[in-house]
């Protein structure tokens, strides 16, 4: 899958929004993550502030805790972690292209025998 800039504009199957995309400890980590993490809406795992500013994902399974109005949702290491407007939550890959990503090519592939 080709490398996708963390700020894009995408266009939903149902709607056009913009959403900003993080990969946890893969991409830079966005100042809203940071500033999440530090009023402790984020709480990281396995992992500290240093790994963030590193891209560094040395430990044992690091991870993080993202608190919403729903519950505690997590994401580990290269999930995607969406920020909606001011919600934030993790996302599989394969989830994020098929809300998110502007061409069918990825879901629709010559399966020709």
């Amino acid at each position: 899958m080709e490398n996708i800039s963390p700020i894009t504009s995408f266009a939903r199957r149902t709607e056009s929004l913009t959403v900003e995309r993080y990969r946890f400890l893969v991409d830079n980590t966005p100042d809203w993550f940071l500033e999440r993490v530090e009023e402790g809406t984020i709480l990281l795992y396995n992992c500290s502030m240093d790994h963030l500013m590193n891209l560094s994902a040395e430990g044992s399974n690091p991870f993080c805790e993202i608190k919403t109005p729903f519950g505690s949702l997590y994401a580990g290491f290269e999930q995607y972690i969406i920020k909606d407007g001011d919600m934030i939550y993790p996302m599989q890959e394969l989830t994020f292209s098929y809300l998110y990503d502007d061409s069918d090519s990825y879901f629709y592939e010559d399966t020709a025998f």
